[in-house]
């Protein structure tokens, strides 16, 4: 039997810690399960140079069909970094990977959209899209990456998906993946 009011509210503070401790852990779980990177989205986009400096940026063919302006040269991808994370994280490379082991084509010195400086520091909410060039059409290995990777100055590896490389392969006519 409880003495006094102290007791209950003491009783019922435990009662809500447990609940709010178990909450949490269930939040935790869903957020790794959700978010993998914690935030961080990294992707391979296809991009069209419609002009002297000018890139229309999509995930697929069907993203530049409405695009009135005469494509100037063959595509090209390139690795997006979003940072949806609540902390500030420095890319250091970017690139195309097999998997977590396995075959890289790894860009540490990559082109910018921007000309910003590289490596480079993303605060939360911003973000960075690092093309690879002309040097990816023959790559020996294209055929076999699978999926998009940056990773930071402390060695954090953020895997994502590349599903506009299976467009690039079938644009540029070669590499097919076995």
């Amino acid at each position: 039997m409880l003495r006094d009011s102290a007791d209950q509210s003491t009783l019922w503070f435990r009662a809500e810690q447990a609940r709010s401790a178990w909450w949490n852990r269930l939040v935790r779980l869903f957020r790794q399960r959700v978010l993998p990177n914690r935030g961080v989205r990294v992707r391979a986009r296809l991009a069209y140079p419609i002009g002297m400096a000018t890139l229309a940026i999509g995930d697929g063919p069907n993203d530049f069909q409405g695009l009135h302006a005469r494509k100037v040269a063959a595509p090209g991808l390139c690795i997006e970094v979003f940072n949806g994370s609540e902390d500030v994280i420095t890319i250091t490379e970017v690139g195309l990977t097999k998997g977590v082991e396995g075959a890289q084509i790894a860009l540490r010195e990559p082109l910018l959209h921007d000309n910003g400086p590289w490596p480079r520091r993303l605060a939360p909410g911003q973000a960075v899209i690092a093309h690879f060039g002309s040097m990816l059409a023959g790559h020996r290995i294209l055929g076999e990456v699978r999926r998009s990777y940056a990773v930071t100055m402390e060695g954090r590896h953020y895997l994502g998906p590349a599903h506009a490389l299976r467009h690039y392969r079938n644009l540029m006519g070669g590499n097919r993946a076995a």
